[in-house]
């Protein structure tokens, strides 16, 4: 039987059937060379594809990459924002504890002096120490039994059991120590007290004195700035142990954050930073910045929400994806129909239909419209996209001029009408964006195009323009605009407290001066207050500027003269001062030292020049070739001879070469009819 198959298969293929295996070959063979064929007959419409498709896949590249470096650009940027505020906060944070120090020192010399004599109350009252940031101020003796309090108590008090307590009975230092939050006995209210050790005369340990600090007040500045939903503001000890967490509708304090990735990973690392990560406390995901403050056991931690951060980048997302689609289509429509030119001409009904539907959703996904004006008949043509745009049913419009003012905003009507006639009258194309009323009431935005064409007689045929719905871009720039106008709040804020901090340390070193009685010490005290009223002039001028980055520097200078003079003024002193400078508009990068620069020279000049009483200082600020002079001279008694500024070892003439180096300036000294002194330095390019 097998014999017989065999057979009767070689007699089928002696008579002309093809082998099943030869078939297969054939098949794989006219496969393979029906691409070249393709390519052969078809090669400027496989040209046109394979441009469209490069096109788009270029253009989608572009799109990707730029969304994700406008992702980048945006987290870097709050990022930085973060970082600075984390500063801003752990300066302000600084001077309130340096402040507590000096309060702390001063009760204990004055217990040590005064024993249970020492009014602590007055102190507080005569202080101010009773408002914030201070809640209570309390001395302990060796067994933790309250002495002194700012504030009576209503019952007899021990502190043995609290951290502040056990940490100075062990440790024999001068050290602030800071405690965890706890809830204070007597103002009943959220705590963290700052401590300091009071020894006996013999040199044992006979108590302590506390300061309860308002963990609140802390947080005062995040209280008046807008980081958005879900914002956080942190003050974590180096222990771990939250001091303060304050969210915009909560706040709460003890946690432990030992951890978290800011203690696993990034603080053994860095001491300030930045990254982003899920909280565990509230699940939020966030972008952090800390800063751990140099003198204390303290850490600054600021989140935003990334969400939030990131959602005027999820509408430009929106917005690029959509326009990369509608630009997709309208390629892919050229292309297809460039590809359907090339073809036969029965298929131009094809080709013209899906054209005109391609235009259609090109005009939908880029929300831009067309119309005709018939000037003969006065019928107004729209494609659908402008029936969209102007919500208006196709049906009921009246297809008419008059019909389309209507839809235009009442305040805008004359004016888009006054455009259009005077370009159909002066024959120049116009643009205009105006407003529409919508039948809800709501408001769009739109950008109206207009050409006309003309008879020979130079009589108006028809207009033809475009409309598109650019709404979402004016509520995007104003957005904009209110943003900035926010951060240049929040900068004359910041300005306006740094300077009330330096009056804060002014007053405090006034008061101090006090009770010192030797004249050299006094002269310290007001030299370091002339220096800090150097600098509070900076920033009071600053946050009175309408340019927050930029010092009247002409001003300045003669306020400074003013206030120096003033301060040196007394009946044996009749100094004069004469001022001569233009208006110059300085960076406070270069205003802050130049100031401080000036302070110096006209204590030199006040302090040293007139030991016999009276004189004249002059300053002179003048520019030329992109430098600025600055000449301090006075008609005294001049300097020593043999007098170096390169060799001395005063700290005034330190401190001034070091300002000199620092806006990379030259100082020259001249000894004829008193003394001068010389500061040039050259202006940055926007100044110049």
């Amino acid at each position: 039987m097998q014999i017989r198959n065999r057979n009767s298969q070689a007699t089928a293929w002696r008579r002309g059937s093809i082998p099943p295996c030869t078939q297969n070959a054939h098949r794989r063979e006219a496969n393979r060379m029906r691409a070249p064929r393709i390519l052969r007959r078809y090669p400027s419409r496989i040209a046109l594809i394979v441009s469209c498709l490069a096109f788009i896949g270029l253009m989608w590249a572009g799109i990707i990459v730029m969304l994700h470096v406008d992702r980048a650009v945006v987290i870097e940027s709050r990022q930085r924002e973060n970082d600075n505020l984390t500063q801003v906060f752990a300066e302000n944070i600084t001077r309130t504890i340096r402040a507590a120090e000096i309060t702390l020192s001063q009760m204990v010399s004055e217990y040590q002096l005064y024993g249970k004599a020492f009014d602590l109350a007055g102190y507080a009252r005569m202080r101010g120490i009773y408002l914030d940031p201070a809640t209570l101020l309390s001395i302990g003796d060796e067994e933790g039994n309250l002495v002194l309090a700012s504030s009576p108590s209503p019952m007899p008090m021990n502190y043995r059991g609290n951290s502040n307590h056990q940490h100075h009975e062990t440790h024999d230092t001068p050290d602030v120590f800071i405690s965890e939050p706890r809830i204070g006995t007597t103002t009943q209210k959220w705590t963290i007290y700052l401590s300091r050790r009071i020894n006996k005369a013999d040199g044992s340990f006979g108590g302590t004195a506390l300061y309860g600090l308002d963990p609140i007040y802390l947080a005062g500045i995040y209280r008046e700035i807008d980081l958005g939903a879900d914002s956080i503001f942190n003050l974590i000890g180096r222990d771990g142990v939250m001091r303060v967490r304050v969210g915009a509708l909560n706040f709460s304090t003890g946690q432990d954050a030992t951890r978290t990735l800011l203690f696993t990973k990034y603080l053994p690392a860095t001491n300030h930073g930045g990254f982003i990560a899920k909280s565990p406390f509230d699940q939020v995901t966030r972008i952090y910045s800390y800063r751990a403050l140099n003198n204390y056991p303290l850490i600054v931690l600021i989140g935003t929400s990334l969400p939030v951060a990131l959602a005027a980048y999820e509408a430009r997302k929106s917005l690029y994806t959509d326009v990369g689609g509608g630009l997709t289509v309208v390629v892919l429509g050229f292309g297809l129909f460039a590809v359907r030119l090339m073809a036969k001409d029965e298929q131009a009904t094809e080709r013209i239909h899906r054209s005109a539907t391609m235009l259609a959703e090109a005009q939908k996904t880029a929300r831009l419209g067309s119309w005709e004006l018939d000037k003969v008949s006065n019928r107004l043509g729209w494609s659908d996209e402008v029936y969209r745009i102007f919500e208006i049913d196709r049906d009921r419009f009246g297809a008419s001029y008059e019909a389309f003012l209507e839809a235009v905003h009442p305040e805008d009507r004359k004016a888009v009408n006054d455009a259009y006639i005077k370009s159909v009258a002066d024959r120049v194309p116009y643009r205009m964006v105006h407003r529409l009323v919508m039948p809800d009431g709501r408001i769009k935005w739109v950008e109206e195009r207009c050409n006309t064409s003309y008879d020979d007689a130079g009589r108006p045929l028809r207009s033809m323009g475009t409309v598109q719905d650019i709404t979402e871009l004016v509520l995007i720039e104003r957005q904009v605009r209110q943003s900035l106008a926010e951060k240049e709040t929040l900068l004359r804020e910041i300005h306006h407290r740094v300077k009330n901090n330096l009056q804060t340390i002014s007053s405090l070193l006034f008061f101090q001066s006090r009770k010192v009685k030797h004249p050299d010490d006094l002269a310290a005290f007001r030299e370091a207050n002339d220096r800090l009223g150097a600098m509070i002039l900076v920033h009071e001028n600053l946050y009175q500027s309408s340019q927050l980055s930029r010092v009247d520097f002409g001003g300045y200078v003669r306020t400074m003269v003013a206030q120096i003079a003033e301060a040196h003024m007394s009946h044996k002193r009749r100094i004069a001062t004469r001022v001569e400078t233009g208006d110059y508009a300085l960076p406070v990068e270069i205003a802050q030292p130049c100031g401080l620069l000036l302070c110096e020279l006209l204590i030199n000049a006040f302090k040293h020049a007139f030991p016999d009483g009276g004189g004249t200082v002059a300053v002179h600020v003048t520019d030329a070739g992109g430098r600025m002079n600055m000449t301090v001279s006075d008609d005294g008694v001049g300097l020593p001879e043999g007098f170096d500024a390169k060799a001395t070892r005063s700290f005034g003439w330190r401190l001034i070469g070091r300002l000199v180096t620092q806006i990379n300036g030259t100082v020259s000294v001249a000894h004829i009819n008193g003394t001068t002194v010389a500061v040039s330095f050259p202006l940055p390019a926007e100044v110049q």
